[in-house]
């Protein structure tokens, strides 16, 4: 009886070492194939559009032709609603009894800097503040304003939207990846390029290294 169970037990741990001798053999010998080849079916979308949201694109792709995709800056209709910056400013201005002498904003496509500068603008151009000066101020590495040609262009890089004139590198131009963000674009809103070129407004462009310490700098002494 105890030969008999020793013989079990032998022939037990003898096939389970046989079984992980042979997977370990047959695991070493297994070409691992990294990229198989499986076949989904899948749609991949890609938009040249500054600053399109995918989300956006996806939505207008899948309805079928009801939806539209519309740029969310440059454009003219856009200032319109970005114009409550400015409306907010002004009023604020006005309840402190202030009026500023410079009126600066950052300028990437032109939606935040006109919707800013319209209500002051407005006083500039009918001549109750004649004075007042108005600052774009441009990544260096998008100089659309101070580099730029003041002509018709597309308004979007996959050259699908409505010609507009503006201030403009060309719908072509691909600028150096950095921290700007969406001021990384190849034009100038119509209304702001109009702006500049019949000299109503200033133009500056600055590196975004001395953007960073300008800012850390400030950060560091205002109290």
């Amino acid at each position: 009886g105890v030969a008999r169970k020793i013989s079990y037990r032998f022939a037990a741990v003898s096939s389970v070492l046989t079984l992980l001798v042979l997977g370990v053999v047959a695991y070493l010998k297994m070409t691992p194939d990294l990229l198989p080849n499986m076949d989904f079916p899948y749609v991949v979308i890609v938009t040249t559009d500054p600053g399109a949201s995918p989300e956006a694109v996806e939505s207008a792709v899948q309805s079928g032709g009801a939806k539209r995709y519309v740029l969310g800056s440059v454009l003219n209709q856009v200032l319109l609603h970005q114009s409550i910056i400015g409306l907010e400013s002004y009023e604020a201005m006005k309840e402190l009894g202030e009026y500023p002498d410079i009126v600066i904003g950052c300028a990437g496509g032109g939606s935040n800097l006109g919707g800013l500068i319209a209500p002051f603008m407005r006083d500039k151009l009918r001549g109750d503040k004649p004075d007042t000066r108005f600052i774009a101020v441009e990544p260096a590495s998008c100089p659309s304003l101070t580099r730029g040609k003041y002509a018709y262009d597309f308004a979007d890089t996959g050259q699908t939207c409505p010609l507009v004139k503006m201030y403009t590198l060309g719908s072509g131009f691909l600028p150096s990846p950095d921290h700007a963000g969406g001021l990384r674009y190849h034009g100038m809103s119509p209304i702001v390029s109009k702006l500049k070129h019949d000299g109503y407004m200033e133009a500056v462009a600055v590196k975004q290294t001395d953007v960073f310490k300008a800012a850390e700098d400030f950060a560091r002494l205002e109290t």
